[in-house]
């Protein structure tokens, strides 16, 4: 079975990563819409922004919580593979909400177990 590339800050978790439960996206980015003197309307597609989602596997607790620490560290650099890039991308990327943020500062601080129905998601910044 072949595990897609999922590295943050450095350290691999591709292999904490369940194969049917990851998956990424690209949402456009555009510039801010300006309108000419002939009353058209422009704006320019800056980039794509990232996003990958995750379900891990069953893990030991040490893992969830060296996993939990690196996906806390704030912006982290992440290298994903992309499938509609068909390619890895290297990004600064952050949670996409608070509170997946929550529910992982607890199961860090084991306050609470890990569920592995939990899905994470970043995004690119």
């Amino acid at each position: 079975m072949v595990n897609y590339a999922y590295e943050i800050g450095g350290v691999d978790f591709s292999g904490l990563v369940e194969r049917d439960g990851y998956s990424t996206s690209l949402e456009p980015v555009y510039s801010e819409e300006i309108e000419t003197m002939n009353r058209k309307r422009h704006f320019v597609l800056v980039r794509n922004r990232g996003t990958v989602t995750v379900k891990l596997n069953p893990q030991t607790e040490e893992d969830i919580a060296r996993f939990c620490a690196a996906v806390l560290a704030g912006p982290v650099m992440v290298r994903y593979h992309c499938l509609q890039r068909n390619s890895d991308v290297y990004a600064e990327m952050a949670l996409d909400n608070a509170v997946t943020a929550s529910y992982l500062s607890r199961c860090l601080h084991r306050q609470q177990k890990w569920s592995e129905l939990e899905t994470i998601t970043m995004t690119e910044l």
